[in-house]
C-alpha cells in the first residue's frame, strides 16, 4: 500500500465500533460519531446504521445487507458484525478522531506545500490549511447545576477582586448603560466621513490600555504614525495644529513637555498596531489569534469595515460572510471585536439626523451579526478645529444592543483639536 494516508487508518477500531452499534443500536445515540471518523466501505456501513436507526428500524446483519445492497458486499457486513464489540466507545471515538485529524493534516499540509511551490500568497496557504482541518472537539452539553456553580464562582471571584466585567470605554454615560464591552461581543461604530469615528476608537483604545487590557488595532485607512500623533494630542492635550499644520517650533517648550510626558505615558500601554493595507478577514483572524497567544489581547479594533478586502465584491453573500466571521472571531477568541463602518448618504437627506440601522452601508448582515451598534454624531461641528474653539456638543446613539437599552447619549464633548470625545464634565 503506497498511499501514506493508510498509516492514519484504524480499521480494526472502526470495525469494533460499528460492531458495537449493530450489537446494541441504542449505543448509536449515546456517543457523538460522524462519517468522517470512518474510512473505506465502513463509511457506508456507518451511514446505513444511521439511516436505519433514525427511522426506527433495527440495524442488524439482515437489514443492513438489504439496505446497502449494491454498495457494500454482504461478506463485509458479516465480517464487521463478527468483530469483537467495542466496550469503550468513548475511548475508541478519541482514537478515530486522532486518526481523522492526522489524515486531514497530511492532506492539508501536502496541498499547502504544493501551493508554496506554486508561489501562492502566505495568507492563502494559511487559510487553505486551516479550512481543511475540521474542529475536533467533542461537544458535551453542560448541566444547569455545573453552569450555575461555574457562573457563581466567576461572579464571586470578580466581586472579591473588585474586577469589572466589561471593558470601559471612558464615556461615562455609555459605560453606565452597557457596563462596558464584554468578551465575545461584536461592536459596530458607524458614522459619516469626518465625524470622528477613528478618534472615538482611539479614545477607547487609550482607555483600555490605561486600564491594563491588551489589544490590537488594525488601521487600513491611516498609517500608524498618524494614529500615534493623534494619541499624543489626546493624551497630552496638545492642539493638533502643532503636529498636523506644521506649527510646532523648537522653542515651544510647553508643547514639547506635553508631548514628552504623553509619550512616556503611552509607551508602556499594551496596545499593538497593524496598518497593513488590503487585509482579508482571514488575515485579521490569523493575526488576532497570534496576538491572543503571544500577548493575551482582550480586544481588537478594525478601521474600517469597507476596506476589508472582499467587501467591495458585488453581492451580499461575501459581505455576510465577513461580518459573520467577525462575530465568530469574537466568540472563538473570547475578545471584544470593534469594527468601524461608514453610513450611507440617506441620513443627509432627512430632516432628522438621528441615525438608523438602515443607514449602514450594506446594513443587512451587519445588523444581524453585531451585538452593539454605536453611531457618534457632531451636529454643529466647528470648522477651524483649534483649542480656541473649546469644544462642540456631540451625541452618541446606541442603535442596537443585546443588553441594556437603546437611545441617545447627549452632553458628550467633541474636542476636535485634541481628537477626543470627552464627558460633559470635561474629563476624557
Amino acid at each position: 500500500m503506497n498511499d501514506p494516508l493508510t498509516h492514519f487508518v484504524k480499521a480494526d477500531v472502526e470495525m469494533a465500533v460499528l460492531s458495537g452499534f449493530i450489537f446494541d443500536n441504542n449505543e448509536f445515540f449515546l456517543h457523538e460519531f460522524d462519517p468522517g471518523l470512518f474510512t473505506g466501505d465502513r463509511v457506508l456501513v456507518f451511514a446505513g446504521i444511521r439511516d436505519l436507526v433514525t427511522r426506527g428500524v433495527t440495524a442488524d446483519i439482515v437489514t443492513l445487507t438489504s439496505h446497502l445492497a449494491g454498495k457494500v458486499r454482504a461478506s463485509e457486513i458479516v465480517m464487521i458484525a463478527d468483530t469483537p464489540v467495542s466496550l469503550n466507545l468513548a475511548f475508541h471515538r478519541g482514537v478515530l478522531e486522532n486518526a481523522r485529524l492526522l489524515r486531514e493534516m497530511h492532506t492539508a499540509f501536502t496541498k499547502g506545500a504544493g501551493m508554496c511551490r506554486e508561489g501562492a500568497a502566505p495568507s492563502e496557504i494559511d487559510a487553505l490549511v486551516r479550512s481543511k482541518i475540521t474542529h475536533t472537539e467533542t461537544f458535551e452539553p453542560r448541566s444547569s447545576q455545573d453552569l450555575v456553580l461555574k457562573t457563581l464562582d466567576e461572579i464571586t471571584q470578580r466581586v472579591m477582586e473588585g474586577v469589572e466585567p466589561g471593558l470601559k470605554t471612558g464615556i461615562t454615560r455609555l459605560d453606565h448603560i452597557i457596563n462596558g464591552f464584554l468578551p465575545g461581543e461584536f461592536v459596530i461604530i458607524a458614522a459619516r466621513p469626518g465625524v470622528g469615528k477613528t478618534s472615538l476608537i482611539l479614545n477607547m483604545a487609550r482607555n483600555f490600555g490605561f486600564a491594563g487590557y491588551p489589544g490590537l488595532l488594525f488601521s487600513m485607512e491611516m498609517p500608524e504614525s498618524q494614529l500615534m500623533q493623534r494619541w499624543l494630542c489626546d493624551v497630552g492635550s496638545v492642539d493638533g495644529k502643532y503636529l498636523f499644520q506644521g506649527r510646532l517650533k523648537k522653542n515651544d517648550a510647553v508643547v514639547w513637555t506635553k508631548l514628552t510626558q504623553a509619550g512616556q505615558d503611552i509607551a508602556g500601554l499594551p496596545v499593538f498596531w497593524d496598518d497593513s493595507a488590503h487585509l482579508t478577514i482571514d488575515k485579521i483572524h490569523a493575526r488576532a489569534r497570534k496576538a491572543k497567544m503571544l500577548h493575551g489581547i482582550r480586544w481588537i479594533a478594525v478601521d474600517y469595515l469597507q476596506l476589508v478586502s472582499g467587501w467591495g465584491v458585488p453581492g451580499q453573500e461575501g459581505k455576510a460572510e465577513i461580518t459573520r466571521q467577525f462575530k465568530l472571531m469574537a466568540k472563538e477568541l473570547d475578545l471584544v471585536v470593534i469594527v468601524l463602518s461608514q453610513l450611507n448618504r440617506n441620513i443627509e437627506g432627512r430632516a432628522s439626523r438621528a441615525p438608523q440601522m438602515s443607514d449602514l452601508r450594506d446594513a443587512g448582515s451587519i445588523e444581524q451579526d453585531c451585538d452593539i451598534a454605536l453611531f457618534p454624531d457632531v451636529p454643529e461641528r466647528s470648522m477651524s478645529g483649534t483649542e480656541d474653539d473649546g469644544f462642540d456638543m456631540a451625541k452618541l446613539y446606541i442603535v442596537k444592543t443585546r443588553r441594556g437599552r437603546t437611545g441617545v447619549i447627549e452632553g458628550v464633548r467633541w474636542q476636535g483639536h485634541y481628537f477626543r470625545f470627552a464627558n460633559e464634565e470635561g474629563g476624557s
